[in-house]
């Protein structure tokens, strides 16, 4: 006969391939399904604007998350934000951190559209709407930032299109591309912020 020892063993052996096996279904199936349905949910209840969103692939046991092709309209259907590729790894150091902390987050030809319209308004302000409160009736004490640490941020390829419709004869301007790498960057004081940027042009100009 198996010894109850066995058995359990055994039941136990069973039991944690199922919840690794519904972790992994989650993570690599679940999450992309959840975040697409909640971007595309969230842009349109706040906006009324389509969102396209490309695929989307997480990792669960590296914690990966990659996002490719976003594209948000302004409210004309021209591109307003768009990027190809967002690539974010979190690091497990988040655990005694006590905030989000990641290995790295690369953003790949993000596109910036600034349009300044004939009535003056500014499009990007139009994003900022949703998260528009009222005024508080007493002076709110300040409170820290949000505890974020990213060992390095990579920005490839990024363009700003600015565009003046209030002028006589409307102004336009491309600036691009914009490629810049960040490292060792976080918003508590213990660290005293000490960080690496650097740039450069197309014209291999290049600053520190």
């Amino acid at each position: 006969m198996v010894s109850r020892g066995i058995r359990r063993a055994f039941i136990a052996l069973i039991v944690g391939g199922i919840l690794v096996s519904v972790y992994t279904v989650a993570g690599f199936v679940g999450v992309p399904h959840l975040l697409r349905s909640q971007l595309h949910a969230f842009a349109q209840e706040h906006y009324g604007r389509p969102l396209q969103v490309g695929e989307i692939r997480f990792n669960p046991f590296t914690f990966a998350l990659e996002v490719r092709d976003v594209s948000f309209p302004d409210t004309d259907r021209q591109p307003l934000l768009s990027f190809r590729r967002l690539f974010m790894n979190l690091d497990v150091a988040s655990l005694w951190r006590r905030g989000a902390s990641f290995r790295v987050i690369e953003l790949d030809q993000p596109f910036t559209r600034v349009l300044i319209r004939r009535d003056g308004t500014l499009n990007l302000a139009d994003l900022a709407k949703p998260f528009a409160s009222e005024p508080p009736q007493k002076p709110a004490p300040p409170e820290e930032p949000m505890r974020l640490f990213v060992d390095q941020l990579r920005v490839t390829d990024s363009s700003l299109a600015f565009e003046d419709d209030t002028r006589a004869r409307p102004f336009r301007a491309q600036l691009k591309p914009i490629t810049f790498d960040l490292r060792d960057f976080s918003t508590t004081e213990k660290t005293g912020n000490a960080y690496a940027l650097q740039g450069s042009s197309s014209a291999g100009e290049r600053f520190a």
